[in-house]
Protein backbone atom coordinates (compact mmCIF):
# COMPACT_ATOMS: atom_id res chain seq x y z
CA UNK A 1 0.00 0.00 0.00
CA UNK A 2 1.26 3.52 -0.79
CA UNK A 3 1.09 6.36 1.77
CA UNK A 4 1.31 9.99 0.70
CA UNK A 5 2.78 12.22 3.45
CA UNK A 6 2.07 15.92 3.64
CA UNK A 7 5.71 16.68 2.84
CA UNK A 8 5.74 14.43 -0.22
CA UNK A 9 2.61 16.12 -1.58
CA UNK A 10 4.21 19.56 -1.11
CA UNK A 11 7.41 18.41 -2.83
CA UNK A 12 5.48 16.95 -5.77
CA UNK A 13 3.52 20.19 -6.11
CA UNK A 14 6.71 22.28 -6.10
CA UNK A 15 8.31 19.91 -8.63
CA UNK A 16 5.25 20.22 -10.85
CA UNK A 17 5.41 24.03 -10.78
CA UNK A 18 9.05 24.14 -11.89
CA UNK A 19 8.76 21.36 -14.48
CA UNK A 20 5.32 22.15 -15.83
CA UNK A 21 5.05 21.66 -19.58
CA UNK A 22 2.25 21.99 -22.08
CA UNK A 23 1.35 18.70 -23.77
CA UNK A 24 -1.06 17.95 -26.59
CA UNK A 25 -4.04 15.85 -25.57
CA UNK A 26 -3.51 12.16 -26.48
CA UNK A 27 -5.82 10.79 -29.20
CA UNK A 28 -6.98 8.06 -26.81
CA UNK A 29 -7.75 10.44 -23.94
CA UNK A 30 -11.45 9.50 -24.07
CA UNK A 31 -12.84 6.00 -23.60
CA UNK A 32 -14.74 6.30 -26.88
CA UNK A 33 -11.44 6.90 -28.70
CA UNK A 34 -9.64 3.91 -27.17
CA UNK A 35 -6.59 2.77 -29.15
CA UNK A 36 -7.00 -0.76 -30.52
CA UNK A 37 -4.16 -3.12 -29.61
CA UNK A 38 -3.78 -6.78 -30.62
CA UNK A 39 -2.44 -9.63 -28.56
CA UNK A 40 0.67 -11.56 -29.60
CA UNK A 41 2.49 -14.63 -28.35
CA UNK A 42 5.32 -12.35 -27.19
CA UNK A 43 5.41 -8.73 -26.01
CA UNK A 44 5.10 -6.50 -29.09
CA UNK A 45 5.17 -3.02 -27.59
CA UNK A 46 3.19 0.07 -28.54
CA UNK A 47 4.25 3.53 -27.30
CA UNK A 48 1.81 5.53 -25.18
CA UNK A 49 1.70 8.51 -22.81
CA UNK A 50 -0.54 10.15 -20.22
CA UNK A 51 1.06 13.54 -20.93
CA UNK A 52 -1.79 15.98 -21.63
CA UNK A 53 -4.46 13.46 -20.62
CA UNK A 54 -7.62 14.45 -18.77
CA UNK A 55 -9.59 12.44 -16.24
CA UNK A 56 -12.67 10.49 -17.26
CA UNK A 57 -15.58 12.24 -15.54
CA UNK A 58 -17.37 10.22 -12.87
CA UNK A 59 -15.00 7.24 -13.00
CA UNK A 60 -13.51 6.22 -9.64
CA UNK A 61 -9.96 5.06 -9.15
CA UNK A 62 -9.15 1.38 -9.64
CA UNK A 63 -9.75 -1.02 -6.76
CA UNK A 64 -5.99 -1.61 -6.41
CA UNK A 65 -5.22 2.13 -6.12
CA UNK A 66 -4.66 2.82 -2.40
CA UNK A 67 -4.10 6.57 -2.76
CA UNK A 68 -6.09 8.25 0.04
CA UNK A 69 -6.19 11.78 -1.35
CA UNK A 70 -8.07 13.15 -4.31
CA UNK A 71 -6.55 11.26 -7.22
CA UNK A 72 -5.99 13.02 -10.54
CA UNK A 73 -6.98 10.04 -12.73
CA UNK A 74 -5.69 11.66 -15.93
CA UNK A 75 -6.10 8.55 -18.04
CA UNK A 76 -5.74 7.13 -21.55
CA UNK A 77 -7.68 4.19 -22.99
CA UNK A 78 -7.02 1.01 -24.95
CA UNK A 79 -9.17 -1.85 -26.22
CA UNK A 80 -8.50 -5.36 -27.49
CA UNK A 81 -10.51 -8.37 -28.66
CA UNK A 82 -9.58 -11.60 -26.89
CA UNK A 83 -8.30 -14.44 -29.05
CA UNK A 84 -7.62 -16.60 -25.99
CA UNK A 85 -8.96 -16.90 -22.46
CA UNK A 86 -5.58 -16.07 -20.91
CA UNK A 87 -3.85 -12.75 -21.63
CA UNK A 88 -1.21 -10.61 -19.93
CA UNK A 89 -1.19 -6.80 -20.21
CA UNK A 90 2.08 -5.07 -19.40
CA UNK A 91 2.72 -1.32 -18.94
CA UNK A 92 6.35 -0.19 -18.57
CA UNK A 93 7.85 3.34 -18.12
CA UNK A 94 9.57 4.50 -21.31
CA UNK A 95 12.87 6.37 -21.40
CA UNK A 96 13.18 8.90 -18.56
CA UNK A 97 9.52 8.55 -17.64
CA UNK A 98 8.47 8.97 -14.02
CA UNK A 99 5.03 7.41 -14.42
CA UNK A 100 3.78 5.33 -11.52
CA UNK A 101 1.17 3.56 -13.60
CA UNK A 102 -2.15 2.19 -12.47
CA UNK A 103 -3.65 -0.35 -14.92
CA UNK A 104 -7.37 -1.25 -14.81
CA UNK A 105 -9.22 -3.72 -17.09
CA UNK A 106 -12.96 -3.44 -17.75
CA UNK A 107 -15.68 -5.37 -19.51
CA UNK A 108 -18.70 -3.63 -20.96
CA UNK A 109 -18.83 -0.36 -22.89
CA UNK A 110 -17.85 3.25 -22.22
CA UNK A 111 -20.30 4.61 -19.64
CA UNK A 112 -21.22 1.09 -18.50
CA UNK A 113 -17.97 -0.44 -17.29
CA UNK A 114 -17.32 -3.34 -14.91
CA UNK A 115 -13.85 -3.64 -13.44
CA UNK A 116 -12.26 -7.10 -13.95
CA UNK A 117 -8.77 -6.59 -12.56
CA UNK A 118 -6.37 -3.89 -11.45
CA UNK A 119 -2.62 -3.51 -10.77
CA UNK A 120 -0.69 -0.70 -9.09
CA UNK A 121 2.95 -1.65 -8.53
CA UNK A 122 4.59 0.49 -5.87
CA UNK A 123 6.69 3.31 -7.29
CA UNK A 124 7.93 3.86 -10.82
CA UNK A 125 7.91 0.46 -12.51
CA UNK A 126 5.86 -2.06 -14.47
CA UNK A 127 2.12 -2.54 -14.04
CA UNK A 128 1.18 -6.04 -15.13
CA UNK A 129 -2.08 -8.00 -15.13
CA UNK A 130 -2.42 -11.68 -16.07
CA UNK A 131 -6.08 -12.57 -16.38
CA UNK A 132 -7.41 -16.00 -17.42
CA UNK A 133 -11.16 -15.48 -17.74
CA UNK A 134 -11.45 -13.47 -20.93
CA UNK A 135 -14.21 -14.61 -23.29
CA UNK A 136 -12.82 -15.34 -26.74
CA UNK A 137 -14.26 -12.90 -29.28
CA UNK A 138 -15.28 -10.31 -26.68
CA UNK A 139 -13.78 -6.79 -26.70
CA UNK A 140 -12.35 -5.37 -23.46
CA UNK A 141 -11.29 -1.87 -22.37
CA UNK A 142 -8.44 -0.88 -20.09
CA UNK A 143 -7.12 2.45 -18.90
CA UNK A 144 -3.80 3.73 -17.64
CA UNK A 145 -3.28 6.66 -15.31
CA UNK A 146 -0.60 7.93 -12.92
CA UNK A 147 -0.91 7.27 -9.19
CA UNK A 148 -1.64 10.23 -6.97
CA UNK A 149 -2.97 13.77 -7.35
CA UNK A 150 -0.28 15.38 -9.54
CA UNK A 151 0.51 14.51 -13.16
CA UNK A 152 4.07 13.19 -13.67
CA UNK A 153 6.66 15.39 -15.45
CA UNK A 154 6.99 12.64 -18.04
CA UNK A 155 4.19 10.10 -18.43
CA UNK A 156 5.58 8.08 -21.37
CA UNK A 157 5.19 4.29 -21.34
CA UNK A 158 5.10 1.18 -23.54
CA UNK A 159 2.23 -1.29 -23.52
CA UNK A 160 1.72 -4.79 -24.91
CA UNK A 161 -0.81 -7.60 -24.69
CA UNK A 162 0.44 -11.20 -24.68
CA UNK A 163 -1.75 -14.27 -24.98
CA UNK A 164 -1.28 -17.83 -23.76
CA UNK A 165 -2.24 -20.61 -26.16
CA UNK A 166 -2.10 -23.41 -23.59
CA UNK A 167 -4.94 -25.91 -23.91
CA UNK A 168 -5.72 -25.07 -27.54
CA UNK A 169 -6.61 -27.98 -29.84
CA UNK A 170 -4.85 -27.26 -33.12
CA UNK A 171 -3.69 -29.84 -35.68
CA UNK A 172 -2.05 -28.37 -38.79
CA UNK A 173 -1.32 -30.64 -41.76
CA UNK A 174 -0.09 -30.23 -45.32
CA UNK A 175 -3.04 -30.70 -47.69
CA UNK A 176 -1.74 -30.16 -51.24
CA UNK A 177 0.37 -27.90 -53.42
CA UNK A 178 0.09 -26.18 -56.80
CA UNK A 179 3.08 -25.54 -59.05
CA UNK A 180 3.12 -22.05 -60.57
CA UNK A 181 5.79 -21.72 -63.29
CA UNK A 182 4.81 -18.40 -64.84
CA UNK A 183 1.07 -18.79 -64.21
CA UNK A 184 -0.41 -15.37 -63.46
CA UNK A 185 3.05 -13.88 -63.16
CA UNK A 186 4.02 -16.29 -60.38
CA UNK A 187 7.36 -17.96 -61.04
CA UNK A 188 8.95 -18.23 -64.47
CA UNK A 189 8.58 -20.96 -67.07
CA UNK A 190 6.13 -22.25 -69.64
CA UNK A 191 3.02 -21.94 -67.40
CA UNK A 192 2.09 -25.62 -67.72
CA UNK A 193 1.97 -26.00 -63.90
CA UNK A 194 4.77 -28.60 -63.97
CA UNK A 195 8.18 -28.18 -62.39
CA UNK A 196 10.84 -28.53 -65.08
CA UNK A 197 14.62 -27.95 -65.34
CA UNK A 198 15.57 -24.27 -65.58
CA UNK A 199 12.26 -22.97 -64.20
CA UNK A 200 11.66 -20.87 -61.10
CA UNK A 201 8.69 -22.22 -59.19
CA UNK A 202 6.25 -20.28 -57.03
CA UNK A 203 4.79 -23.06 -54.89
CA UNK A 204 1.29 -22.57 -53.50
CA UNK A 205 1.01 -24.74 -50.39
CA UNK A 206 -2.37 -25.48 -48.82
CA UNK A 207 -2.67 -26.27 -45.10
CA UNK A 208 -5.67 -27.63 -43.19
CA UNK A 209 -6.42 -27.29 -39.49
CA UNK A 210 -7.89 -30.61 -38.30
CA UNK A 211 -8.21 -29.29 -34.74
CA UNK A 212 -11.17 -27.75 -32.95
CA UNK A 213 -9.67 -24.31 -32.24
CA UNK A 214 -8.14 -21.61 -34.42
CA UNK A 215 -4.44 -21.72 -35.27
CA UNK A 216 -3.04 -18.20 -34.85
CA UNK A 217 -0.15 -16.50 -36.66
CA UNK A 218 0.63 -19.49 -38.87
CA UNK A 219 3.99 -19.38 -40.63
CA UNK A 220 6.25 -22.01 -42.14
CA UNK A 221 9.66 -22.93 -43.47
CA UNK A 222 10.25 -25.23 -46.44
CA UNK A 223 13.44 -27.26 -46.84
CA UNK A 224 14.83 -29.65 -49.45
CA UNK A 225 18.22 -31.38 -49.39
CA UNK A 226 18.28 -32.15 -53.12
CA UNK A 227 21.10 -30.25 -54.85
CA UNK A 228 18.89 -29.44 -57.87
CA UNK A 229 16.60 -27.26 -55.71
CA UNK A 230 17.74 -23.73 -54.76
CA UNK A 231 15.35 -21.67 -52.65
CA UNK A 232 14.62 -18.06 -53.48
CA UNK A 233 12.19 -17.80 -50.56
CA UNK A 234 11.74 -20.66 -48.10
CA UNK A 235 9.41 -18.93 -45.63
CA UNK A 236 5.69 -18.22 -45.84
CA UNK A 237 2.74 -16.99 -43.78
CA UNK A 238 -0.89 -18.13 -43.70
CA UNK A 239 -2.16 -15.77 -40.93
CA UNK A 240 -4.89 -17.56 -38.90
CA UNK A 241 -6.57 -20.89 -39.85
CA UNK A 242 -9.90 -21.72 -38.23
CA UNK A 243 -10.97 -25.22 -37.13
CA UNK A 244 -11.65 -27.41 -40.17
CA UNK A 245 -10.54 -24.63 -42.54
CA UNK A 246 -7.90 -24.62 -45.26
CA UNK A 247 -5.63 -21.75 -46.26
CA UNK A 248 -3.11 -21.36 -49.09
CA UNK A 249 -0.04 -19.24 -49.71
CA UNK A 250 2.32 -19.02 -52.67
CA UNK A 251 5.16 -17.31 -50.79
CA UNK A 252 7.54 -20.24 -51.33
CA UNK A 253 9.83 -19.92 -54.34
CA UNK A 254 12.74 -21.99 -55.67
CA UNK A 255 14.65 -22.67 -58.88
CA UNK A 256 15.26 -26.05 -60.52
CA UNK A 257 18.74 -26.69 -61.95
CA UNK A 258 19.04 -26.85 -65.73
CA UNK A 259 20.73 -30.25 -65.39
CA UNK A 260 17.98 -31.80 -63.20
CA UNK A 261 16.65 -35.18 -64.29
CA UNK A 262 13.09 -36.38 -63.88
CA UNK A 263 12.56 -37.45 -60.26
CA UNK A 264 10.69 -36.88 -57.01
CA UNK A 265 12.30 -34.71 -54.35
CA UNK A 266 11.23 -34.59 -50.70
CA UNK A 267 10.03 -31.24 -49.38
CA UNK A 268 10.11 -30.89 -45.58
CA UNK A 269 7.67 -28.36 -44.11
CA UNK A 270 7.86 -26.92 -40.59
CA UNK A 271 4.80 -24.91 -39.53
CA UNK A 272 4.84 -22.63 -36.50
CA UNK A 273 1.71 -21.32 -34.76
CA UNK A 274 1.03 -19.65 -31.45
CA UNK A 275 -0.32 -23.03 -30.34
CA UNK A 276 2.67 -25.17 -31.32
CA UNK A 277 4.93 -26.44 -34.10
CA UNK A 278 3.97 -29.04 -36.73
CA UNK A 279 6.11 -30.89 -39.29
CA UNK A 280 5.09 -32.56 -42.52
CA UNK A 281 6.67 -33.72 -45.79
CA UNK A 282 5.51 -34.14 -49.35
CA UNK A 283 6.92 -35.09 -52.75
CA UNK A 284 7.57 -32.55 -55.49
CA UNK A 285 8.00 -34.02 -58.98
CA UNK A 286 10.55 -32.63 -61.40
CA UNK A 287 9.49 -33.43 -64.95
CA UNK A 288 11.71 -34.12 -67.93
CA UNK A 289 10.92 -30.74 -69.47
CA UNK A 290 10.76 -32.06 -73.03
CA UNK A 291 8.71 -35.26 -73.25
CA UNK A 292 7.74 -37.23 -70.17
CA UNK A 293 4.97 -39.84 -70.38
CA UNK A 294 3.71 -41.64 -67.28
CA UNK A 295 0.63 -43.44 -65.98
CA UNK A 296 -1.52 -41.25 -63.73
CA UNK A 297 -4.90 -43.03 -63.55
CA UNK A 298 -6.62 -46.35 -64.14
CA UNK A 299 -10.04 -47.88 -64.76
CA UNK A 300 -10.87 -51.52 -63.99
CA UNK A 301 -13.67 -53.09 -66.01
CA UNK A 302 -14.96 -56.47 -64.79
CA UNK A 303 -18.28 -56.56 -66.59
CA UNK A 304 -18.95 -52.83 -66.25
CA UNK A 305 -18.44 -51.88 -69.92
CA UNK A 306 -15.78 -54.51 -70.58
CA UNK A 307 -14.31 -57.70 -69.17
CA UNK A 308 -16.40 -60.24 -67.27
CA UNK A 309 -17.13 -60.45 -63.56
CA UNK A 310 -19.32 -58.96 -60.86
CA UNK A 311 -18.99 -55.35 -62.14
CA UNK A 312 -17.74 -54.01 -58.80
CA UNK A 313 -14.71 -52.34 -60.37
CA UNK A 314 -12.33 -54.50 -58.33
CA UNK A 315 -10.18 -57.54 -58.98
CA UNK A 316 -11.73 -60.85 -57.85
CA UNK A 317 -10.62 -64.46 -58.48
CA UNK A 318 -11.90 -65.95 -61.75
CA UNK A 319 -12.62 -62.61 -63.46
CA UNK A 320 -11.48 -61.43 -66.89
CA UNK A 321 -10.29 -57.83 -66.54
CA UNK A 322 -10.23 -55.10 -69.14
CA UNK A 323 -7.78 -52.49 -67.81
CA UNK A 324 -7.64 -48.92 -69.10
CA UNK A 325 -4.67 -46.74 -68.15
CA UNK A 326 -4.48 -42.97 -68.53
CA UNK A 327 -1.12 -41.69 -69.73
CA UNK A 328 0.02 -38.12 -69.19
CA UNK A 329 2.68 -36.23 -71.16
CA UNK A 330 4.23 -33.92 -68.58
CA UNK A 331 6.73 -32.47 -71.02
CA UNK A 332 6.70 -29.36 -73.19
CA UNK A 333 6.72 -31.16 -76.57
CA UNK A 334 4.51 -33.71 -78.33
CA UNK A 335 5.18 -37.38 -77.60
CA UNK A 336 4.97 -39.20 -80.96
CA UNK A 337 3.83 -42.80 -81.57
CA UNK A 338 3.27 -43.65 -77.93
CA UNK A 339 2.74 -47.30 -77.04
CA UNK A 340 2.61 -49.16 -73.74
CA UNK A 341 3.36 -52.75 -72.70
CA UNK A 342 1.91 -54.33 -69.55
CA UNK A 343 3.67 -57.17 -67.72
CA UNK A 344 3.73 -59.02 -64.41
CA UNK A 345 5.63 -61.98 -63.02
CA UNK A 346 2.70 -63.19 -60.92
CA UNK A 347 1.62 -66.73 -61.90
CA UNK A 348 -2.05 -66.09 -61.02
CA UNK A 349 -2.32 -63.46 -63.76
CA UNK A 350 -2.53 -64.36 -67.46
CA UNK A 351 -2.26 -61.33 -69.73
CA UNK A 352 -4.14 -61.78 -72.99
CA UNK A 353 -3.51 -58.32 -74.42
CA UNK A 354 -0.31 -56.70 -73.21
CA UNK A 355 0.30 -53.98 -75.80
CA UNK A 356 -1.72 -50.85 -76.59
CA UNK A 357 -0.85 -48.20 -79.17
CA UNK A 358 -1.92 -44.71 -78.14
CA UNK A 359 -0.58 -42.47 -80.91
CA UNK A 360 0.57 -38.92 -80.23
CA UNK A 361 0.08 -37.15 -76.89
CA UNK A 362 0.35 -33.36 -76.85
CA UNK A 363 2.40 -31.57 -74.18
CA UNK A 364 0.48 -31.41 -70.91
CA UNK A 365 -2.27 -33.69 -72.24
CA UNK A 366 -3.71 -37.12 -71.38
CA UNK A 367 -4.60 -40.18 -73.43
CA UNK A 368 -6.21 -43.46 -72.38
CA UNK A 369 -4.50 -46.72 -73.33
CA UNK A 370 -7.43 -49.06 -74.10
CA UNK A 371 -7.64 -51.90 -73.39
CA UNK A 372 -5.19 -54.19 -71.69
CA UNK A 373 -6.71 -57.56 -70.81
CA UNK A 374 -5.82 -60.26 -68.30
CA UNK A 375 -7.42 -63.19 -66.49
CA UNK A 376 -7.25 -63.89 -62.75
CA UNK A 377 -6.95 -67.53 -61.69
CA UNK A 378 -9.93 -69.00 -59.84
CA UNK A 379 -7.56 -70.14 -57.09
CA UNK A 380 -5.87 -66.75 -56.71
CA UNK A 381 -5.61 -65.88 -53.01
CA UNK A 382 -6.04 -62.39 -51.71
CA UNK A 383 -2.85 -60.45 -52.48
CA UNK A 384 -1.27 -57.50 -54.23
CA UNK A 385 -0.22 -57.85 -57.85
CA UNK A 386 2.70 -55.71 -59.03
CA UNK A 387 2.41 -54.67 -62.67
CA UNK A 388 5.09 -53.03 -64.79
CA UNK A 389 4.13 -50.61 -67.55
CA UNK A 390 6.79 -49.86 -70.17
CA UNK A 391 5.93 -46.76 -72.19
CA UNK A 392 7.69 -45.94 -75.46
CA UNK A 393 7.63 -42.98 -77.83
CA UNK A 394 9.86 -41.67 -80.59
CA UNK A 395 11.40 -39.37 -77.98
CA UNK A 396 12.25 -42.00 -75.33
CA UNK A 397 10.92 -44.63 -72.96
CA UNK A 398 9.69 -44.68 -69.35
CA UNK A 399 8.87 -47.42 -66.83
CA UNK A 400 6.14 -47.21 -64.20
CA UNK A 401 5.20 -49.78 -61.57
CA UNK A 402 1.84 -49.96 -59.86
CA UNK A 403 -0.04 -52.34 -57.56
CA UNK A 404 -3.54 -53.78 -57.98
CA UNK A 405 -5.20 -55.72 -55.19
CA UNK A 406 -7.03 -59.03 -55.69
CA UNK A 407 -9.80 -59.63 -53.17
CA UNK A 408 -10.47 -63.03 -51.66
CA UNK A 409 -13.47 -65.06 -52.76
CA UNK A 410 -15.68 -63.16 -50.34
CA UNK A 411 -14.86 -59.83 -52.02
CA UNK A 412 -13.28 -58.03 -49.08
CA UNK A 413 -14.35 -54.47 -48.52
CA UNK A 414 -11.72 -51.77 -48.30
CA UNK A 415 -10.98 -49.55 -45.31
CA UNK A 416 -11.88 -45.95 -46.16
CA UNK A 417 -8.93 -43.56 -46.39
CA UNK A 418 -10.30 -41.26 -43.70
CA UNK A 419 -10.64 -44.09 -41.17
CA UNK A 420 -6.89 -44.36 -40.58
CA UNK A 421 -4.12 -41.76 -40.38
CA UNK A 422 -0.46 -42.67 -40.99
CA UNK A 423 2.23 -40.36 -39.56
CA UNK A 424 4.89 -39.07 -39.68
CA UNK A 425 5.43 -39.22 -43.42
CA UNK A 426 8.34 -39.34 -44.28
CA UNK A 427 9.51 -41.31 -41.26
CA UNK A 428 12.91 -42.53 -40.09
CA UNK A 429 12.44 -44.63 -36.92
CA UNK A 430 8.74 -45.29 -36.34
CA UNK A 431 5.48 -45.12 -38.29
CA UNK A 432 2.31 -44.48 -36.27
CA UNK A 433 -1.20 -45.72 -37.08
CA UNK A 434 -3.97 -43.53 -35.69
CA UNK A 435 -7.50 -44.94 -35.80
CA UNK A 436 -9.99 -42.23 -36.76
CA UNK A 437 -12.97 -44.57 -36.28
CA UNK A 438 -13.57 -45.96 -32.77
CA UNK A 439 -15.17 -49.07 -34.24
CA UNK A 440 -11.99 -50.22 -36.01
CA UNK A 441 -9.82 -52.89 -34.40
CA UNK A 442 -6.49 -53.72 -35.98
CA UNK A 443 -5.80 -57.34 -36.85
CA UNK A 444 -2.58 -57.13 -38.87
CA UNK A 445 -0.12 -54.49 -40.10
CA UNK A 446 2.27 -55.27 -42.97
CA UNK A 447 4.85 -53.25 -44.86
CA UNK A 448 5.50 -54.09 -48.53
CA UNK A 449 7.98 -52.77 -51.05
CA UNK A 450 6.74 -51.62 -54.46
CA UNK A 451 7.35 -55.11 -55.84
CA UNK A 452 4.82 -56.50 -53.37
CA UNK A 453 7.40 -58.24 -51.19
CA UNK A 454 6.63 -58.44 -47.48
CA UNK A 455 9.24 -56.48 -45.50
CA UNK A 456 7.72 -56.31 -42.01
CA UNK A 457 4.67 -57.76 -40.28
CA UNK A 458 3.08 -57.08 -36.89
CA UNK A 459 -0.16 -57.92 -35.14
CA UNK A 460 -2.60 -55.31 -33.80
CA UNK A 461 -0.01 -52.58 -33.17
CA UNK A 462 -0.40 -48.85 -33.60
CA UNK A 463 3.33 -48.17 -34.00
CA UNK A 464 5.94 -50.01 -36.07
CA UNK A 465 9.72 -49.75 -35.89
CA UNK A 466 10.91 -49.18 -39.47
CA UNK A 467 14.55 -48.34 -38.70
CA UNK A 468 15.69 -51.56 -40.43
CA UNK A 469 14.19 -50.54 -43.81
CA UNK A 470 16.25 -48.92 -46.51
CA UNK A 471 15.31 -45.42 -47.65
CA UNK A 472 12.56 -45.35 -50.26
CA UNK A 473 8.83 -45.56 -50.93
CA UNK A 474 6.78 -48.32 -49.27
CA UNK A 475 3.20 -49.51 -48.87
CA UNK A 476 1.71 -50.13 -45.45
CA UNK A 477 -1.12 -52.67 -45.61
CA UNK A 478 -3.62 -52.65 -42.73
CA UNK A 479 -6.18 -55.37 -42.06
CA UNK A 480 -8.95 -54.89 -39.50
CA UNK A 481 -10.94 -57.44 -37.49
CA UNK A 482 -13.55 -57.63 -40.29
CA UNK A 483 -10.82 -58.52 -42.81
CA UNK A 484 -11.15 -55.15 -44.51
CA UNK A 485 -7.91 -53.94 -46.06
CA UNK A 486 -6.44 -50.46 -46.52
CA UNK A 487 -3.25 -49.39 -48.33
CA UNK A 488 -1.19 -46.29 -47.57
CA UNK A 489 2.07 -45.03 -49.03
CA UNK A 490 4.91 -43.66 -46.92
CA UNK A 491 8.52 -42.60 -47.40
CA UNK A 492 11.31 -44.13 -45.31
CA UNK A 493 14.07 -41.52 -44.87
Amino acid sequence: MKKATFLSIIMLAISSIFTQQTFAQPVNDACTNATVITSNATCVTMDGTVNGATATAGLVQGSCDAYSGTYAGEDVWYSFTAQYASNTIQVRPRGSSSIDAVLVIYSGTCGNLTELDCDDTSGVGDATISYSNFVVGETYLFRIYDYGSVAPPNGDFTICVMHSASGANVDIEYQNHITLDGVGGNGTGDSDRLGEPGETISLAVNLINNGTTTAHNVSGTLACTDSDITFVSNTASWANIGPGASESTNDFSFSIANSAIEKDVIMSLTVNTDEGTFTDSFLFHIYDGNVSVHKNDQLIRDGNGGGTGNSNGQLDPGEAISLELKLHNGGTSIAHNVSAVLSTSDSDITISNNTVNVGDIAAGSDAWAQSFAFDIANTCPEKDIVFTLTISANEGSWIDQFVLHVNDAASINSIAKNEIKIFPNPASQYINIALQNDEIELQKVEILNLSGQLMLREGSVEQMNISSLRSGLYLIKITDENDRVGYYKFIKQ
